[in-house]
């Protein structure tokens, strides 16, 4: 793993008028540290292109003061130097402790309380193209003597949701070719017979249109766990050109289609497959398949390979779905752990 040395942001201070900024203005600052991410968001400059929000509780040591903030933070260019940013800098001060938490988007998909980082009804999108990929970054508390460099806090992101993809196989089988010359003429052995080789051939040929999982959950609250999961949609897409199937395997929503963490019982969540199955007398027969996603429970920031077979009595055969942790990725910019 990588460490990214990143030029900080400068970010808050406590804003109350009777307490002065101290004399050497040293500003809050966030540095990231190892970066791991996954492909909704691919890489930093779709971080820099959106930035993140930051909020902070402060509290001063011998009162009953309590100091509050919440800003956007970009990426930006200041006196010549790249960093995350944001208006209107603030300043540490000694007597106060702040705990900090961050949160990707900045324009958060839900009704959000910033204190605990819960959160109420948050709607999947249905499209593959649609979703949003949701990053928080676990409290991290610090006062003005942090030893950080450049006095930054330290922000590690992590996903709340599940990531989905799937991959299509044919199967396939072996006939004999005889082969031809130039002039198409057969090619004989030194007995007169035609030379033939094996070559392999698609059971089926079949073009997919679209394909999705039905009967996940839509929306759902957050306050550490997912919970209250109610109403069910289903999540894909609809192929613009049709994609032809092939024994290597063709992949679908490589870069993740999101879903929110969930316990499935077996026939709770379907794989639609909706494709074009090519006739050998030409032209081409619509056919569609409904599958049962075996039980699992589909957990935060964990990805899900699954992986079918089309057969020759035009049946789709799952073979055990893949789970591993979620892709890591080095990016400079934000840290996103698994």
């Amino acid at each position: 793993m990588l460490l990214a040395a990143l030029a900080a942001a400068s970010l808050l201070s406590c804003n109350k008028e009777d307490v002065a900024a101290p004399s050497d203005k040293t500003a809050i600052g966030f540095h990231s540290k190892d970066v791991w991410t996954k492909a909704l968001v691919s890489d930093a400059n779709d971080l820099k292109g959106e930035g993140f929000a930051v909020y902070a509780k402060g509290t001063f040591s011998g009162t009953e003061d309590t100091y509050y903030f919440n800003r956007d933070v970009n990426w930006s260019t200041v006196d010549g130097v790249a960093g995350w940013n944001y208006d209107d800098l603030e300043y540490w001060l000694p007597t106060c402790t702040y705990d900090f938490r961050a949160y990707y988007p900045a324009e958060f998909p839900a009704t959000i309380n910033q204190e605990d980082f819960s959160f109420s009804e948050f709607e999947l999108a249905p499209q593959y193209e649609e979703q949003q990929d949701i990053l928080v970054a676990s409290e991290q508390r610090a006062t003005a003597d942090i030893e950080t460099q450049g006095r930054n806090v330290a922000f590690s992101f992590t996903h709340l949701l599940s990531y989905l993809n799937v991959t299509l196989k044919v199967e396939q089988d072996y006939r004999d070719e005889v082969q031809t010359d130039e002039e198409g003429n057969e090619m004989l052995d030194e007995e007169g017979k035609p030379i033939t080789i094996r070559v392999p051939f698609n059971i089926i040929d079949a073009n997919i249109k679209a394909i999705a999982f039905t009967g996940v959950t839509k929306t759902a609250d957050y306050n550490g766990t997912w919970t209250n999961h109610t109403s069910t949609i289903s999540i894909g897409d609809n192929m613009e050109t049709p994609v032809a199937v092939t024994p290597e395997g063709v992949g679908f929503f490589d870069e993740g289609l999101l879903a929110i963490p969930q316990t499935i019982n077996s026939g709770d969540v379907m794989l639609f497959i909706l494709a074009d199955i090519v006739l050998p007398t030409g032209g081409t027969k619509p056919m569609e398949w409904n599958l049962r996603i075996p039980a699992i429970t589909w957990a935060p920031n964990t990805k899900y390979h699954y992986t079918a077979v089309l057969t020759a009595d035009f049946s789709i055969e799952f073979e055990e779905p893949k789970v591993e942790g979620w892709q890591q990725e080095q990016m400079s910019g934000i840290v996103i752990i698994r």
